[in-house]
């Protein structure tokens, strides 16, 4: 039901007949007053409450939606390294992408004082270096034999003439040996020039053409090479070998011939060690007192002396172990002063009245024999008897005996 201007156009179910009813607009009516406008909306409980210009309500029942499910909680978020944005990741492994997040690059920030510097710590004690283990000798180059003598050169052909058909070839030792049959065939003859006849009394005719060469002969065959010379007899062989200073002397097992000096055969000295780094130590002495004296400074090697009981084991991997061999520093004598020995001290065995005391410093270990030079009271001259003539007695009363070292 188009309208077209004033005019108001009907057309039937059918879509074919139509019919028009003029002046069907009717005239335009006066403009309506201005209804008032919404300046603001507030919630209500689950209504929404609007007011307008006019400063009247209406009041929209149950506009707040149902509350949506929680959604899946952020779990970790990066930002691009090179671009703007960050990208999330839930807690049910999804992901989005937030764009255009990266501020701007802040101004950079007042430099902050700088702290007090710390005092500077003690400086430990430095380590004693350990000896260095004196290098390993070179081992000498194993000798080398001497080359063989070379055999004799077969003798050569020195010349060469034809007998006949053969050859014969003489050696550089005069010797000859014959190549038969060496001569190549002889060319045939050409065929004979044409003879002219006799004339009558006429002149006389040509000379018949010379008859073409005959074919050169073929190449003889080329001599068989000469005879290999004999093989040179060997050499004598090394059958012993010593150094002279840096040179190796070869003997060989023949005796006509003489020793052979074969030159400086022994290596180059190997590089010396890296010397231990680090600075010089302070060695000292100490007594139980803590009094320190003989103090040496600078020093850089320590040497431990045998003769005080001290040993040096090389372990391997640049360390030493060192090593107090069993001494005794203090002899107990019950009711005597003990005997405390100081630094290399010596100790001095006296003998007691019908002792004797006798050494062998060349036996290993060396020895010292205690021995009874005389005879005790009572008894003929064997053991001193204790019991004092009675039998199973104690010793006759005597509680304690010294018979200065002898048992």
């Amino acid at each position: 039901m188009p309208i077209d201007s004033s005019t108001m156009t009907f057309t039937s179910t059918d879509g074919v007949t139509t019919f028009n009813v003029a002046n069907a607009r009717g005239y335009q009516g006066s403009q309506g007053a201005q209804g008032s406008k919404i300046t603001s909306a507030a919630m209500s409980g689950t209504n929404t409450v609007f007011t307008m210009s006019d400063s009247s309500t209406v009041t929209l029942l149950d506009s707040r939606g149902y509350a949506g499910s929680i959604g899946a909680k952020i779990t970790s978020g990066s930002i691009d390294s090179t671009g703007d944005d960050i990208t999330f990741t839930l807690e049910d492994a999804s992901t989005f992408v937030v764009t255009g997040v990266r501020g701007y690059d802040g101004s950079q920030g007042v430099r902050g004082l700088t702290g007090a510097e710390g005092a500077q710590g003690f400086r430990g004690y430095l380590g004693s270096i350990g000896a260095q283990g004196s290098q390993g000798y070179v081992g000498t180059q194993g000798t080398q034999g001497l080359q063989g003598i070379q055999g004799v050169q077969g003798h050569k052909i020195s010349g060469a003439q034809m007998t006949g058909v053969n050859a014969v070839f003489t050696m550089t030792d005069s010797t000859t040996f014959t190549v038969n049959n060496i001569r190549g065939y002889g060319g045939s003859i050409g065929p004979s020039g044409a003879f002219a006849g006799v004339g009558y009394n006429g002149s006389t005719g040509y000379n018949g053409s010379i008859g073409a060469t005959g074919p050169t002969g073929s190449t003889g065959f080329t001599g068989d090479q000469g005879p290999r010379g004999y093989a040179g007899s060997q050499g004598p062989a090394v059958n012993a070998a010593s150094i002279s200073g840096d040179n190796l002397i070869l003997a060989f097992d023949d005796a006509t011939v003489a020793d052979v000096n074969a030159g400086n055969v022994r290596g180059p000295q190997g590089t010396t060690g890296n010397v231990g780094s680090g600075s010089t130590v302070t060695v000292s002495e100490i007594n139980s007192g803590g009094t320190i004296s003989e103090i040496q400074t600078g020093v850089t090697t320590l040497r431990f002396d045998t003769d005080s009981g001290f040993d040096v084991t090389d372990l391997g991997s640049n360390a030493v172990k060192i090593g107090m061999n069993s001494t005794f520093k203090t002899i107990q004598v019950a009711g005597q002063t003990n005997l405390v020995a100081v630094g290399l001290d010596t100790l001095k065995l006296v003998a007691g009245s019908n002792v004797t005391l006798t050494t062998n410093s060349s036996s290993n270990p060396q020895e010292l024999t205690i021995a009874s030079s005389g005879s005790g009271g009572g008894g003929g001259g064997g053991s001193p008897n204790l019991d004092g003539g009675f039998a199973n007695s104690a010793y006759g009363g005597i509680t304690s005996f010294d018979c200065g070292g002898v048992t």
